[in-house]
């Protein structure tokens, strides 16, 4: 699998040529690398695939995101060339077998791949310690886990002898916070999307959402909402409104309710059903809940590992929050209204005019 979405990057200096790794995402017109990559890049950036037999693919990059602070840079490419592959979504937990890919400068013309584990967290979760060999060529390679989903990206090697020279990732929920609104605006731009409406397709959720105007949204690869104004996980407001929607891989034999089941579980009493509240599901869903908090519910990072909200995720005390599910082969969708006032989070309006996410099947 990382065979078709991990490239090699050559970027051209004024003092000969930088080589590095970098990660198809996306809808397979974009590749992510380190920003220390194409840093001093004075001329085309050569972006190119190499099958385990055949030859070469190659085409040219154009930088469209560069952070220094987190080094991480986003390129769009101008020929399609692989696979893009699938982000996690939350942090793996210590001792995961991780396998590494990328094009260390020893490594020639084809792939290298490493195993190495988990090893430690840095900064809340942000980097990954890394104890498999990372040599210099690979930053910007991805790390997977066993499911084949991209978890960090490699950065640089720790550079200490008393640590083994661990290699340090930057994590897939940091890459996915950096990048995606990036990533969602640029895709909008090439479509000459200038209104409202955001297709999340790139973000690898099949739907499009309708935003109005003076409406906040929170994006991430694979999670994406909107929210009135005026609406803080800072205290409750009457004007509390929160639409959103998130992805997570579908395991198998596992029905919408156990989904919402769990859900509730994961909670650990936050969440309590309403009784009788009569929900149909909006189009394209199956099963809904409607839930009241009775008292604030946050997860962290690591705590959300493994759960069905799957990342960082903070409900008010006081809110009202429905639940939907759509299941397709391989992912399950999660659609969620949250607001004070049962009668709003429970109104099929909020599904069918803006502002809304609608799914696409």
């Amino acid at each position: 699998m990382i065979q078709q979405s991990i490239v090699k990057i050559v970027a051209q200096t004024s003092l000969g040529h930088v080589q590095g790794s970098g990660v198809i995402i996306g809808d397979g017109e974009y590749v992510i690398t380190n920003a220390h990559v194409i840093d001093r890049a004075v001329g085309t950036i050569e972006v190119s695939l190499h099958p385990e037999s055949g030859p070469r693919l190659l085409t040219d990059g154009q930088v469209v995101f560069k952070s220094d602070d987190i080094d991480l840079a986003l390129l769009k490419i101008e020929d399609s060339l692989g696979k893009p592959i699938e982000i996690s979504r939350t942090l793996p937990n210590l001792g995961d077998s991780l396998i590494l890919g990328g094009f260390p400068g020893i490594g020639g013309e084809t792939l290298t791949a490493t195993r190495g584990t988990v090893a430690g967290f840095q900064f809340d979760g942000a980097t990954i310690k890394f104890d498999g060999q990372l040599g210099s060529g690979s930053s910007g390679g991805a790390a997977v886990n066993q499911q084949g989903k991209m978890v960090g990206i490699a950065t640089r090697s720790s550079g200490e002898a008393s640590a083994g020279s661990l290699g340090i990732l930057l994590s897939a929920p940091v890459v996915s916070a950096a990048l995606a609104t990036e990533l969602l605006e640029n895709f909008r731009s090439e479509a000459m999307r200038i209104d409202s409406q955001y297709p999340l397709s790139i973000l690898g959720i099949p739907a499009v959402a309708t935003v109005l105007d003076g409406w906040d949204t929170s994006v991430t690869i694979g999670y994406f909402d909107m929210r009135a104004p005026n609406t803080t996980t800072a205290f409750l407001t009457e004007d509390y409104l929160v639409v959103g929607i998130f992805s997570m891989d579908r395991t198998p034999n596992e029905t919408p309710k156990d989904i919402l089941d769990r859900l509730i579980a994961e909670s650990e009493g936050a969440y309590e059903i309403v009784p009788n509240s009569g929900i149909r599901p909006p189009i394209g869903f199956s099963n809904c809940v409607l839930v009241h908090n009775d008292e604030r519910f946050e997860m962290s990072r690591f705590d959300a590992r493994g759960t069905v909200v799957g990342a960082w995720w903070v409900s008010v005390a006081g809110l009202y929050s429905r639940f939907c599910i759509s299941q397709t082969t391989q992912t399950t969708i999660i659609g969620f209204v949250e607001s004070p006032s049962s009668e709003v989070s429970n109104d099929n309006r909020r599904w069918l005019a803006p502002p809304t996410i609608v799914l696409i099947k």
